[in-house]
């Protein structure tokens, strides 16, 4: 068959089979998770932060996530647990001697994952293992150092090897967990933290409120003990003017109700406003009350109306005033 022109056609052309799930290559998949940040998928640069989950970030991404959450689209996925930097630990990284940022700005620029081109920034500061993935690598949340596991085994203690603080085992967590077993403890661990903050967070409330109160009881007793007997030098700046316009309110209400409702003393301003005047319209324009400013305005004048002044003054010089006619 064949050398005639034609073609011949294969199994695969004729016969449809059942599709398999493509899988990720786990070479590339452990590079971008070791060397890249999980938000913003830039080189990993110092500071370095680990979420509850193990996963690793930038810094800056992160703040730029919290300030504004639409600037990764994939940011309400990733960083749906990161409501804050306390959410997550900053890490005391080590860096590798062998590290040089020209081949890693190489490798990032060419898109090659080679293992001879992505040489990792950070290593164990114990067994000066690289941290690219084929070890497995655990941070202490009290201080925030990362070192290997086997570092942690061969050197069992209850300090920090790295900075000689003190932890607990729950304070240590897998950096970047592949296992399903690790996976899980870290969702419980993210778990049991919310608990313990919302916990936290009750008992400092209930706290506030018993201080609260506590004040209040006492402040109210200094006020009875001062109403007995007691001086306003037992009271602070505050519970003098609650009793000064505590005392005040009360001098404004009347004794007596009207209709079941209590009628506010008037003032003195409401007084003068609300007072009823004389009246003086049935009196004859001379025998009306005027105060000595007015009539100072005016020239004085006798009883036939001539002015017993030889010369007026500036207001009425030459001139005859109406209203002066009976001064």
């Amino acid at each position: 068959m064949g050398c005639d022109g034609g073609s011949i056609p294969k199994r695969g052309e004729l016969v449809k089979t059942k599709k398999t799930a493509e899988k990720p290559d786990a070479a590339s998949q452990t590079l971008a998770t070791w060397f890249f940040c999980a938000l913003s998928k830039l080189p990993l640069q110092v500071p370095v932060v680990a979420c509850g989950y193990g996963r690793l970030y930038n810094k800056s991404a992160v703040l730029e996530f919290l300030i504004d959450p639409t600037k990764y689209g994939d940011g309400d996925v990733v960083c749906s647990h990161i409501q804050s930097l306390k959410d997550v630990t900053t890490l005391n990284l080590s860096s590798n001697p062998a590290y040089s940022s020209q081949s890693q700005s190489a490798s990032v620029i060419l898109g090659s994952f080679s293992d001879q081109a992505s040489i990792p920034q950070f290593c164990c500061p114990i067994t000066q293992k690289e941290m690219n993935g084929k070890s497995r690598f655990v941070c202490i949340r009290s201080c925030g150092c990362v070192l290997s596991e086997q570092a942690m085994k061969e050197v069992a203690s209850t300090s920090c090897l790295v900075c000689g603080q003190p932890f607990k085992q729950a304070d240590v967590f897998v950096v970047n967990p592949s296992l399903p077993e690790d996976i899980t403890a870290a969702f419980l661990r993210v778990k049991e933290l919310k608990m313990q903050d919302m916990e936290r967070k009750r008992i400092k409330k209930a706290e506030k409120e018993a201080k609260k109160e506590a004040k209040q009881t006492r402040n109210n007793a200094q006020v009875d003990k001062a109403k007995v007997g007691g001086s306003d030098e037992d009271l602070d700046k505050t519970q003098k003017k609650d009793r000064k316009r505590s005392a005040f309110d009360n001098d404004n209400l009347n004794d007596h109700h009207e209709n079941g409702t209590a009628h506010r003393r008037p003032n003195k301003v409401a007084q003068n406003i609300n007072m009823t005047l004389p009246d003086l319209a049935h009196l004859q324009p001379g025998a009306r009350p005027v105060s000595d400013t007015i009539k100072s305005l005016y020239v004085k004048r006798d009883k036939d109306g001539k002015s017993l002044e030889k010369q007026g003054n500036f207001l009425v010089r030459g001139t005859f005033n109406r209203f002066a006619t009976g001064f």
